[in-house]
């Protein structure tokens, strides 16, 4: 038999995100939201907090993901922005 998938709470924060950004690729928004806060809280990242907002826009939830744009780094902003729009028709309040 395969050995048994290590729990989220037996997986780094870099193995949390991953997870996370194939739940978000899969439509699971709320676990990838998840995944990625946890992973953020483990180890703080700009990716993580990209997935976050991104995730909370599928969410159709743009008080968080407004929360999770905070943490994105500058430079990245606009393209979260963009892509919650355009893929998400989801309006991240400024």
């Amino acid at each position: 038999p395969k050995p048994a998938q290590p729990k989220d709470e037996e997986l780094s924060a870099e193995q949390l995100l991953k997870r996370a950004r194939s739940a978000y690729a899969a439509g699971k928004g709320s676990s990838a939201y998840s995944m990625a806060s946890k992973s953020n809280k483990m180890s703080p990242s700009g990716d993580a907090a990209e997935v976050m907002a991104l995730a909370a826009c599928a969410m159709n939830n743009p008080d968080k993901a407004k929360n999770a744009l905070k943490l994105v780094p500058l430079f990245k902003r606009a393209s979260v922005r963009n892509t919650c729009k355009s893929k998400h028709n989801v309006k991240i309040p400024l």
